[in-house]
């Protein structure tokens, strides 16, 4: 009798520490997780950072507790880009403006390449009505390919200011120069185009010789 019990007693400690171990898993599955301290123990790897995309998370958000940029507009894009353009036109274009140029050069890109995502929010201009009339599609298409020249155009600048090329760089700035006024002439609004007027600078005086 004492041999056949001496197992049953061991088969019964070994489920009943079998059901110990069960209901301890299922219970730590199902308490609630508690939030992680605020100090973090000394020699744990550091917290991976969020992933960052146009100033927010990889979902275009802004990240809690962040400052959130600011929403840009087509022609906030095109005053940035117009800004950078008009410095280096005032620019010597030579080894001494060189950083300050290529500044110039990304500050023109960004302005264009921030543009090119916003033409849908422009309106027809008179002279692009009489153009396109209601082809909506056929505008904006134009718009586009009008930014993607110019951008073209930034980076061959961009390219022969890196290579110290005074002449390339020159005529780059001169090609701008006239894809600008295409485009300003069939895009740009009326009322724009007259407060760039008001705000010119009045023509020096001519010099008398004696």
């Amino acid at each position: 009798t004492s041999v056949t019990i001496r197992p049953l007693m061991k088969l019964t400690h070994l489920a009943t520490c079998l059901s110990f171990v069960v209901c301890s898993l299922a219970c730590a599955q199902d308490a609630p997780t508690s939030p992680p301290p605020s100090g973090a123990p000394a020699g744990s790897p550091p917290a991976k950072a969020e992933p960052e995309f146009g100033g927010g998370t990889m979902t275009g958000r802004p990240r809690q507790g962040g400052r959130a940029g600011a929403a840009q507009s087509f022609e906030g894009a095109m005053k940035r880009a117009e800004r950078g353009f008009e410095a280096l036109e005032e620019s010597a274009l030579d080894a001494s403006t060189k950083i300050q140029d290529l500044e110039s050069v990304q500050n023109l890109q960004s302005g264009l390449v921030a543009a090119k995502g916003m033409c849908a929010t422009v309106k027809m201009t008179p002279a692009a009505k009489a153009k396109y009339g209601d082809d909506t599609a056929k505008y904006l298409l134009a718009m586009r390919t009008q930014l993607i020249a110019s951008l073209t155009t930034s980076i061959v600048l961009e390219q022969a200011i890196l290579a110290g090329d005074h002449a390339a760089a020159k005529a780059a700035v001169e090609k701008l120069q006239s894809q600008e006024h295409a485009s300003h002439d069939e895009f740009k609004p009326e009322d724009e185009k007259k407060g760039e007027k008001k705000g010119e600078k009045p023509a020096a005086p001519p010099t008398v010789s004696q």
